[in-house]
């Protein structure tokens, strides 16, 4: 009898029942679904949280899709396409919208970790999607969606399948066209205020300052030092809207963030909510090819070729231009020709004393200028890419069989995002210069009889908000990073039987699989020559890139200690390990051990212990360093860090392991030079993010024990518990930029005080935190405990039809996380927002009640989450926020004024349809059918920084709403034909 290998083990096998746990969804299931990407698909599996990132983060720049078991992050869940590793970005994640639905046949969920079958990456599971297989005929399917009532976010997919089987073989194809309308932020009320706002009812929450131009401070020419103006006595000023700026008296005092409602709201405030993009649109092509042929009886070359792209763009309004903007002042001074040393390290912009648009002359002025235009525009082009080839055949010695493979495969994933609307900071160096009123009446940069070619320049207080289309024109420039990540592999495997045990035992064969493989990874991210130097907005990044190899071998042993034995009709142990050879850090050697017990028919008993282990990616061994904009809270913020606490206190207004002292009241201050709102917000400017070369894998400990019941009395009655616990040490990390600052002001860390530095500039940033290096370590542990309950029922058949339920549902008992070594361990994010992993739901379930009546069916799904809490935000009078607090006496480390607890929320789905007698299929149906929205998101959205690290896409959510949620109704319809 042929076997077939179950996800999980390499072992040929008959006895697919005794394999470990394992989650298949069907085809059947698939085609129940009202969701067409494989992310999407995966979602809804209750065992998969959150991966830490979403697309619904322009400023992230999130495009693909992932899959993360556990919530334990996308890397460390293992992708395969038939077996075998499929691609992944140059940060160890496989983006599944690289893999077209219409080509699965079903997939299989392996819930436990297998690192001695499978290797890296498999510390939370496996995903294993099997494809189509001996196809024989041509099909077509379409699906077509919108949301309802919006008739917005249109998604529509074409896809042609055909296969013919041969005497010898069989050849399998497909082709698909997808694409997606994107969604902007005004599309939505819970966003119609833009990023890092807090939904509809408060418009005062709006992100982005005034448009017209605020000056900020004043600067001696000759010293840099501040200047203290009567205009700018109680604060930063913005010119009036409609009126000159050139004259200082056509100026009001800022109200942004300080006053709602205010007579200058409109002035001070701007929304660009228009230009954000809430969902990306996207344009996926996909080809696949799949074939074999039997060179002989025993011998089957098998071949498999894929080719897809995937384009989407996502945009971010214009930059916010001030004198927090900063260049690269060598390479700003080396690009207009002057000598080194004539800008400080670090260069920030400030309007000349000499600029014709300078109402206070005499003084170099500080200012703010939020642009819309050039709107920053981000065209994304993936494209993934590959083949695999290989052999396969069996063969006999006496009356043992054997298996056997070998393959070589070559699969690469290339990213490019690059765009227009970021800013040339030499042309910004020269607009904001010297400037006069030429003769003909234009103004010109530089002075007369020096006048610079060619520049336009800049008015930051125009009364006419935002610049003129010269301006626009001369500071915006084109820039971006482009990636790749390659993964070549060459394996062999062996599988068969090797001797029958002793009929005193049940007779069982022992079975084994041992084989070998070699990999090369290699990948790298280059930046623009701009963002290289840090002459541009783009935030400056170096070329990163690198490659290592390794050489693996395992071997595995079933033994079927018990068969068909009174108390054991099966007692199954099963024995895997795996040798790893990395050539950039040395060996890594994984275990794992099964036992399957059977005492009767109707139940099967069983429990696993493995070790694993996930080698760092490219990115975080080679990525270089890049600027990154970063959310955080100040332990010196009088209103939202922890001087509370005395010993923290102190440190801050004495100063500490060579750091400043803050004086009495400091707080965390906003762009505008203002007090931030809430805990969490983004860096003023921007800080470091480094890539490590010396990192070491993360290892893991994995447990499962359950039971699977299917008792003879009740037919089409199935039940699975399985209790789980993993735990991952030396995780690789890129610490908060928080708890860097909790480290050193908390635990006195003077090694992490060494990686910031306070504002010693005066004015009203002085102390502020600047230039914060986060560098990835292995450090920690995160440990998650749960269960994971799987019941089904197939009714017996009535005259109205056939009936079945069944549900998927995971319990997560702990999660425990300790950031540093001797650091406080971390058990109260369950229910809450965790920064790096996202939201934990303690209960998530999936339920479906399907019925078919002869050619007619229906599915009826429900998807829960428990509820989420999250750190409140104290009442402000001045700007009339009152947010929801409804725990005001409860706490989560660092969030002292009490917890918002959002509670459970179900969203129902329904399908219908037709097996038609023309061999085609049509389904109709609705995800999120009552249209139900989940409460909005003030705080824990924006604490969860991601988990991807240097050069990478960090980014879960820019609005008040978890994006794992439903955003409403969507209406869709499926069509599928068979031609033959």
């Amino acid at each position: 009898m042929q076997g077939i290998t179950v996800t999980g083990s390499m072992i040929r096998s008959v006895d697919v029942e005794t394999a470990q746990p394992v989650t298949e969804l069907s085809h059947e299931a698939l085609q129940q679904q009202g969701f067409v990407s494989v992310g999407q698909i995966l979602q809804n599996v209750s065992s998969v949280g959150s991966s830490g990132t979403s697309s619904q983060s322009a400023l992230g720049n999130i495009v693909g899709q992932y899959v993360s078991l556990r919530g334990l992050g996308a890397p460390r869940t293992l992708v395969l396409v038939d077996g075998q590793r499929w691609t992944t970005d140059i940060f160890g994640q496989t983006d599944l919208s690289t893999i077209p639905s219409s080509i699965i046949d079903h997939v299989e969920i392996l819930q436990d970790g297998a690192s001695a079958i499978y290797g890296s990456d498999a510390i939370a599971g496996v995903v294993n999607i099997i494809t189509k297989k001996d196809f024989d005929g041509l099909q077509l399917d379409t699906y077509n969606s919108t949301y309802s009532p919006q008739n917005d976010g249109k998604t529509g997919q074409f896809s042609l399948t055909g296969g013919k089987k041969f005497s010898r073989g069989s050849i399998l194809f497909n082709v698909t066209a997808q694409n997606t309308d994107a969604l902007m932020a005004n599309d939505r009320d819970y966003s119609k205020y833009g990023f890092f706002s807090f939904g509809p009812n408060y418009p005062q929450s709006q992100a982005v300052p005034s448009p017209y131009g605020t000056i900020t401070g004043a600067l001696n020419p000759a010293t840099g030092l501040p200047v203290n103006l009567a205009p700018l006595a109680n604060g930063p000023i913005t010119v009036n809207m409609g009126q000159n700026g050139l004259d200082i008296a056509n100026y009001h005092l800022n109200t942004f963030g300080i006053q709602y409602p205010s007579p200058y709201f409109n002035n001070d405030y701007q929304n660009s909510s228009f230009l954000e993009t809430l969902t990306p649109d996207n344009r996926l092509r996909s080809y696949f090819l799949k074939g074999d042929y039997k060179l002989t009886d025993h011998i089957t070359a098998t071949l498999i070729g894929t080719y897809n792209t995937a384009d989407s763009s996502t945009s971010t309004s214009g930059y916010e231009l001030s004198s927090l903007t900063p260049a690269n002042g060598a390479h700003l001074a080396q690009a207009l020709g002057m000598p080194a040393g004539a800008f400080p390290q670090v260069y920030f912009p400030t309007l000349s004393s000499q600029s014709y648009y300078n109402p206070l002359p005499g003084n170099n002025l500080e200012f703010l200028l939020p642009l819309q235009y050039p709107d920053r525009i981000t065209y994304n082009k993936i494209k993934q890419y590959g083949w695999r080839a290989g052999l396969e055949g069996d063969f006999s010695i006496g009356e043992r069989e054997f298996n056997w493979d070998v393959g070589y495969s070559d699969f690469r994933y290339d990213q490019s995002s690059f765009g227009p609307g970021n800013l040339n900071m030499v042309h910004v160096e020269q607009a904001v210069g010297p400037s006069f009123l030429g003769p003909n009446g234009v103004v010109e940069c530089g002075t007369p009889g020096n006048v610079i070619a060619g520049c336009v320049p800049l008015n930051p207080f125009s009364g006419a908000g935002g610049i003129t289309q010269a301006e626009i024109n001369y500071l915006n420039i084109v820039a971006g990073t482009s990636s790749y990540s390659e993964m070549k592999t060459a394996s062999a495997n062996l599988t068969g039987d090797v001797f029958t045990l002793p009929q005193s035992m049940g007779e069982g064969d022992v079975t084994f699989a041992v084989g070998a493989d070699h990999r090369g990874i290699s990948g790298g991210a280059t930046p623009d020559l701009y963002t290289q130097l840090g002459l541009n907005t783009n935030l400056q990044q170096n070329i990163g890139r690198g490659s290592y190899g390794l050489n693996e071998a395992y071997a595995e042993l079933n033994l079927p200690v018990l068969k068909d034995m009174p108390g054991a009709q099966l007692l199954d142990i099963d024995l895997a390990h795996r040798f790893s050879r990395y050539t950039n850090f040395g060996n890594t050697n994984n275990n794992q051990f099964k036992l399957s017990w059977q005492p009767i028919n109707d139940l099967l008993v069983r429990a696993s212990y493995g070790t694993g282990f996930r080698a760092p990616a490219i990115a975080n061994l080679y990525g270089g360093t890049l600027q990154s904009f970063t959310t955080y809270t100040d332990p010196c913020d009088v209103n939202f860090g922890l001087t509370g606490n005395s010993v923290v206190q102190q440190r801050c207004l004495n100063g500490f392991a060579g750091l400043p002292a803050v004086g009495p009241g400091f707080t965390q201050l906003n762009p505008n030079g203002q007090p931030v709102p809430a805990p969490n917000t983004t860096s003023t400017t921007p800080f470091f993010t480094g890539a490590n070369a010396g990192l070491k894998p993360e290892s893991s400990r994995s447990y499962t024990a359950g039971f699977v019941y299917s008792p003879h009395y009740l037919t089409g009655f199935n039940a699975t518990l399985d209790w789980y616990r993993i735990r991952i040490k030396n995780v690789i990390t890129l610490p908060t930029a928080s708890s860097i600052l909790d480290n050193c002001y908390l635990l006195g860390d003077a090694q992490q005080c060494a990686q910031f530095q306070r504002s010693t500039a005066g004015g009203p940033f002085n102390g502020q935190v600047i230039n914060l290096l986060q560098t990835l370590v292995n450090q920690g542990f995160v440990e998650e405990r749960g269960e994971d309950l799987d019941l089904s029922y197939r009714f017996p058949d009535t005259p109205i039809g056939k009936f079945k339920f069944d549900s998927t549902s995971t319990y997560i008992d702990s999660v425990k996380e300790q950031i540093t070594p001797g650091g406080p361990i971390i058990s109260n994010t369950l229910g809450a927002y965790d920064t790096v992993l996202g939201p934990l739901w303690r209960f998530r379930s999936t339920v479906n009640l399907n019925w078919s009546y002869k050619h007619f069916g229906a599915t009826w799904t429900v998807r829960y989450y428990s509820s989420l809490s999250e750190p409140c935000i104290p009442a402000n009078p001045s700007l009339s926020e009152f947010l929801p607090c409804n725990n005001p006496d409860k706490d989560l480390a660092n969030s002292p004024h009490g917890l918002n607890r959002q509670g459970g929320l179900a969203f129902n789905d329904l399908q219908v349809n037709w097996e038609t007698p023309w061999k085609g299929r049509i389904a109709l149906g609705a995800t999120d059918i009552f249209n139900r929205k989940a409460p909005l998101s003030y705080t824990g959205v924006y604490s969860v920084a991601g988990p991807l690290g240097p050069t990478g896409t960090d980014g879960y959510g820019d609005y008040p709403y978890n994006p794992q949620y439903d955003i409403g109704r969507v209406i869709y319809l499926k069509y599928e034909q068979k031609f033959f």
